[in-house]
């Protein structure tokens, strides 16, 4: 039993390899980004050309879950569940709001630009862009 996990394991392991290897390109445009090229720690540099005032800020995705700290707050839960995103009620006045929308996280990733390591997300409520660096 034990072998066949390791052989089923190892398959799938060579299966993503390989997917990886074929070439895609890094940029990906709005409209098209799927969560799995998104996997991974994204800390926020700048908001509407502003830097960022908190540079502890950020967002990670493992899966189909997400967690986070957005200066002030944590926050974390399923990326398919959004409703169930919870997040820390600490107050923290004169802070900027996170730009990445909690209420429908998948939504507004989904309209993002991603080059290479870089991801320019749209924020919402307003005219502007958030950019995110990959860690």
């Amino acid at each position: 039993m034990y072998y066949a996990t390791m052989n089923n394991a190892a398959f799938f392991s060579l299966f993503l390899f390989l997917s990886a290897a074929r070439g895609e390109p890094c940029l990906a445009q709005a409209g098209d980004l799927d969560p799995l090229r998104l996997q991974g720690r994204w800390t926020l540099v700048s908001t509407n050309g502003k830097p960022a005032a908190s540079p502890a800020a950020f967002f990670e995705i493992s899966g189909r879950q997400i967690r986070g700290f957005d200066g002030c707050n944590s926050f974390g839960g399923s990326l398919d569940r959004a409703d169930l995103i919870r997040k820390t009620e600490r107050d923290c006045p004169g802070m900027d709001p996170f730009p990445l929308d909690l209420a429908d996280p998948l939504g507004q990733l989904n309209a993002a630009n991603l080059e290479a390591d870089i991801l320019s997300l749209p924020v919402r409520g307003q005219v502007g862009i958030a950019v995110f660096r990959r860690n």
